[in-house]
Protein backbone atom coordinates (compact mmCIF):
# COMPACT_ATOMS: atom_id res chain seq x y z
CA UNK A 1 0.00 0.00 0.00
CA UNK A 2 1.33 3.61 -0.85
CA UNK A 3 1.91 5.95 1.28
CA UNK A 4 -0.62 8.22 0.03
CA UNK A 5 -3.14 5.46 0.81
CA UNK A 6 -2.39 5.35 4.20
CA UNK A 7 -3.49 9.28 5.31
CA UNK A 8 -6.08 9.43 7.71
CA UNK A 9 -8.33 12.44 8.18
CA UNK A 10 -10.57 12.15 10.65
CA UNK A 11 -12.68 9.13 10.18
CA UNK A 12 -11.53 9.20 6.44
CA UNK A 13 -9.20 7.78 3.81
CA UNK A 14 -6.84 10.62 1.23
CA UNK A 15 -8.34 8.34 -1.52
CA UNK A 16 -12.17 8.88 0.07
CA UNK A 17 -12.14 12.53 0.80
CA UNK A 18 -10.11 12.88 -2.74
CA UNK A 19 -13.06 10.76 -4.57
CA UNK A 20 -15.87 12.54 -2.48
CA UNK A 21 -14.93 16.21 -3.58
CA UNK A 22 -14.50 14.65 -7.20
CA UNK A 23 -18.19 13.59 -6.97
CA UNK A 24 -19.61 16.50 -5.29
CA UNK A 25 -17.67 18.92 -8.33
CA UNK A 26 -18.85 16.40 -10.65
CA UNK A 27 -22.66 16.02 -9.59
CA UNK A 28 -23.38 19.58 -8.52
CA UNK A 29 -25.87 20.90 -11.02
CA UNK A 30 -27.74 24.32 -10.82
CA UNK A 31 -31.14 24.43 -11.93
CA UNK A 32 -32.76 27.45 -13.31
CA UNK A 33 -34.72 30.48 -11.49
CA UNK A 34 -37.41 30.11 -13.27
CA UNK A 35 -40.70 28.33 -11.44
CA UNK A 36 -41.84 26.45 -14.87
CA UNK A 37 -38.55 25.26 -15.87
CA UNK A 38 -36.96 21.91 -14.88
CA UNK A 39 -33.36 22.90 -16.48
CA UNK A 40 -29.87 22.17 -14.83
CA UNK A 41 -26.86 23.03 -15.89
CA UNK A 42 -22.89 21.91 -14.95
CA UNK A 43 -22.12 25.41 -13.79
CA UNK A 44 -23.38 28.81 -12.82
CA UNK A 45 -22.74 30.86 -16.00
CA UNK A 46 -24.46 28.12 -18.18
CA UNK A 47 -27.59 28.47 -16.03
CA UNK A 48 -27.28 32.49 -16.25
CA UNK A 49 -27.21 32.57 -19.88
CA UNK A 50 -30.10 30.08 -19.60
CA UNK A 51 -32.42 32.53 -17.64
CA UNK A 52 -31.29 35.72 -19.10
CA UNK A 53 -31.81 34.37 -22.99
CA UNK A 54 -33.46 31.48 -23.50
CA UNK A 55 -36.23 30.47 -20.58
CA UNK A 56 -39.44 32.05 -21.00
CA UNK A 57 -38.34 34.44 -23.61
CA UNK A 58 -40.17 33.68 -27.17
CA UNK A 59 -38.20 32.31 -30.04
CA UNK A 60 -36.30 35.14 -31.46
CA UNK A 61 -35.43 33.86 -34.94
CA UNK A 62 -36.73 31.52 -37.52
CA UNK A 63 -35.31 29.63 -40.94
CA UNK A 64 -36.04 31.61 -43.95
CA UNK A 65 -36.94 28.32 -45.96
CA UNK A 66 -38.75 26.35 -43.12
CA UNK A 67 -40.40 26.35 -40.29
CA UNK A 68 -37.27 25.83 -37.49
CA UNK A 69 -37.05 28.59 -34.76
CA UNK A 70 -34.08 29.09 -32.49
CA UNK A 71 -32.72 32.08 -29.65
CA UNK A 72 -29.68 32.44 -31.57
CA UNK A 73 -28.84 33.64 -35.51
CA UNK A 74 -25.63 30.94 -35.44
CA UNK A 75 -28.28 28.26 -35.00
CA UNK A 76 -29.95 29.43 -37.77
CA UNK A 77 -27.00 29.46 -40.03
CA UNK A 78 -26.25 26.05 -39.01
CA UNK A 79 -29.52 24.65 -39.30
CA UNK A 80 -29.23 25.70 -43.25
CA UNK A 81 -25.87 24.69 -43.69
CA UNK A 82 -27.39 21.14 -42.66
CA UNK A 83 -30.75 20.85 -43.98
CA UNK A 84 -31.02 23.40 -46.89
CA UNK A 85 -27.29 22.60 -48.62
CA UNK A 86 -27.66 24.45 -51.46
CA UNK A 87 -29.84 27.16 -50.32
CA UNK A 88 -27.92 30.44 -48.79
CA UNK A 89 -28.64 31.11 -44.52
CA UNK A 90 -31.76 33.35 -44.52
CA UNK A 91 -32.37 33.85 -40.83
CA UNK A 92 -35.16 36.09 -40.64
CA UNK A 93 -35.77 37.78 -37.18
CA UNK A 94 -39.04 37.70 -35.03
CA UNK A 95 -38.48 39.33 -32.25
CA UNK A 96 -35.68 41.98 -31.27
CA UNK A 97 -35.23 42.26 -26.99
CA UNK A 98 -33.91 45.42 -27.33
CA UNK A 99 -36.25 47.61 -29.57
CA UNK A 100 -38.30 47.44 -26.17
CA UNK A 101 -35.63 49.69 -24.43
CA UNK A 102 -36.10 52.23 -27.49
CA UNK A 103 -38.35 54.96 -25.66
CA UNK A 104 -37.88 57.66 -28.25
CA UNK A 105 -40.21 57.14 -31.13
CA UNK A 106 -39.67 59.27 -34.53
CA UNK A 107 -43.05 61.64 -34.58
CA UNK A 108 -43.13 61.36 -38.26
CA UNK A 109 -46.40 59.06 -38.76
CA UNK A 110 -44.71 57.78 -41.87
CA UNK A 111 -41.58 56.31 -40.21
CA UNK A 112 -40.98 53.41 -37.57
CA UNK A 113 -37.65 54.47 -36.06
CA UNK A 114 -37.22 53.93 -32.33
CA UNK A 115 -34.02 55.54 -30.25
CA UNK A 116 -32.40 54.72 -26.82
CA UNK A 117 -31.32 57.95 -26.90
CA UNK A 118 -33.28 61.56 -27.18
CA UNK A 119 -30.09 63.09 -29.22
CA UNK A 120 -30.07 60.61 -31.58
CA UNK A 121 -33.89 61.36 -32.19
CA UNK A 122 -32.96 64.44 -32.61
CA UNK A 123 -30.54 64.12 -35.17
CA UNK A 124 -32.48 61.39 -37.35
CA UNK A 125 -35.43 63.96 -37.28
CA UNK A 126 -33.02 66.82 -38.32
CA UNK A 127 -30.90 64.53 -40.96
CA UNK A 128 -32.65 61.63 -42.04
CA UNK A 129 -36.63 61.25 -41.87
CA UNK A 130 -38.28 62.44 -44.47
CA UNK A 131 -34.80 63.57 -46.73
CA UNK A 132 -33.60 63.04 -49.81
CA UNK A 133 -30.46 61.43 -49.39
CA UNK A 134 -27.49 63.23 -49.79
CA UNK A 135 -25.04 61.35 -50.13
CA UNK A 136 -23.47 57.89 -51.74
CA UNK A 137 -21.56 55.41 -50.71
CA UNK A 138 -18.65 55.41 -53.04
CA UNK A 139 -18.29 51.27 -53.68
CA UNK A 140 -22.16 50.42 -54.28
CA UNK A 141 -25.27 52.11 -54.32
CA UNK A 142 -26.23 52.58 -50.92
CA UNK A 143 -27.81 55.90 -50.13
CA UNK A 144 -28.29 57.97 -47.57
CA UNK A 145 -29.40 61.26 -46.14
CA UNK A 146 -26.62 61.34 -43.20
CA UNK A 147 -22.81 60.70 -43.69
CA UNK A 148 -22.12 58.71 -40.79
CA UNK A 149 -24.59 55.85 -42.06
CA UNK A 150 -22.42 55.99 -45.34
CA UNK A 151 -19.58 55.74 -43.26
CA UNK A 152 -20.45 52.92 -41.53
CA UNK A 153 -21.86 50.96 -44.07
CA UNK A 154 -18.12 51.18 -45.77
CA UNK A 155 -16.90 49.81 -42.55
CA UNK A 156 -19.06 46.94 -41.98
CA UNK A 157 -20.28 46.07 -46.36
CA UNK A 158 -16.74 47.39 -47.47
CA UNK A 159 -14.24 46.35 -44.93
CA UNK A 160 -11.41 45.86 -47.37
CA UNK A 161 -11.61 49.72 -48.71
CA UNK A 162 -11.03 53.02 -47.48
CA UNK A 163 -14.42 54.27 -46.27
CA UNK A 164 -15.17 57.05 -48.69
CA UNK A 165 -18.70 58.85 -49.92
CA UNK A 166 -19.74 60.67 -52.43
CA UNK A 167 -22.27 63.83 -52.40
CA UNK A 168 -24.89 63.71 -54.53
CA UNK A 169 -26.22 66.83 -56.52
CA UNK A 170 -29.57 68.20 -55.45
Amino acid sequence: MRYVDQLIFGDYHYCNVKAELHMSRTTTRFKCTHPNCTRTFKNKTERNFHSKNICNKPLRWKCGHCDYRSFCAGHIRRHSRSKHKNLEPQPIELYNPHLETRKYRCPNPNCDKKYKQRANLVNHINHECDKEPRFKCFYCDFKNAFEPRIMKHCRDKHSLQVPRSVTMMK
